[in-house]
């Protein structure tokens, strides 16, 4: 320790020291003025006092002032009254009275504001180990094994053969089951594909509604309309239908029409 580091310490110290005993005098005097105790009014200085030192050693400036503030707040307090500039009043009474437990509540918290940060420093930092890396074509590092291991070649598993496809299953009554069969849909635009199953090349919709009108006309069959048509039967049999109830019996080429005598005069 250096010669002005001591001689720091030393003069702080006796500054402390000096100021203490001067103001505790002063505050015991404030205590007994108001009718307190002689053991009782001995602890008005101890508790303002504690709290100025606290606040030195720890130096929050916040609690430098206040500490401050309420030791001279006393000391004038008590030479105004020793001196019988002031008699003893509600104001003087109610400022005396706070003088303590504003001391005792602000030396805890400067306590515990000092037990929470050492806390935090001694609590160690979460250290990251450093990534080693090797160099690529650098010297192969050899591991040593104990007797007591033995290192066997790893084993290939065998492929798993792919499961069969699942059929969809329908389960209908007494605990027997059938597979599903969906028949394809008979849609009105099906392309017919005759009897010798060849698909022959589809005809727009104008020119298969007027194929299928002729034929209609002609008298051929729904099966042979539908392969001249390229639509399937069930949608000529419907066009045949709509085209019976809109125009009714037509006769065949060369059959003669019975016409009723009204009309034909």
């Amino acid at each position: 320790m250096s010669t002005n580091d001591t001689a720091r310490k030393w003069l702080t110290r006796l500054s402390l020291a000096a100021g203490i005993a001067f103001t505790a005098h002063a505050e015991y005097d404030l205590a007994r003025s108001l009718g307190a105790d002689p053991a009782i009014a001995a602890m008005l200085p101890v508790a303002v006092d504690a709290y100025v030192m606290a606040a030195l050693r720890w130096f929050k400036g916040f609690d430098i002032a206040l500490s401050l503030t309420l030791m001279g707040a006393a000391q004038i307090a008590a030479h105004l009254l020793d001196a019988r500039v002031m008699v003893v009043n509600i104001p003087v009474v109610v400022v005396v009275s706070l003088l303590v437990p504003i001391a005792i509540w602000r030396t805890h918290a400067l306590a515990r504001e000092e037990h929470a940060e050492s806390t935090a420093e001694d609590t160690p930092a979460s250290v990251t180990a450093p990534l080693v890396t090797r160099p690529l074509g650098g010297p192969e590092v050899s591991a040593e094994v104990s007797d007591e291991v033995t290192l066997t070649e790893a084993q290939a598993r065998p492929a798993l053969a792919p499961a069969p496809p699942v059929k969809p299953l329908v389960i209908c009554g007494d605990r027997r089951v059938w597979p599903l069969v969906v028949t394809p849909r008979d849609t009105d635009d099906e392309v017919s594909d005759g009897v010798s199953g060849e698909v022959t090349e589809r005809l727009p919709a104008d020119a298969a509604l007027a194929v299928i009108e002729k034929c209609w006309v002609r008298g051929t069959s729904p099966t042979e309309t539908a392969r001249v048509s390229t639509r399937s039967a069930s949608y000529v049999k419907k066009v045949f239908g709509r085209l019976d109830e809109a125009r009714g019996p037509q006769p065949m080429p060369g059959q003669m029409t019975l016409v009723p005598a009204e009309v034909a005069s």
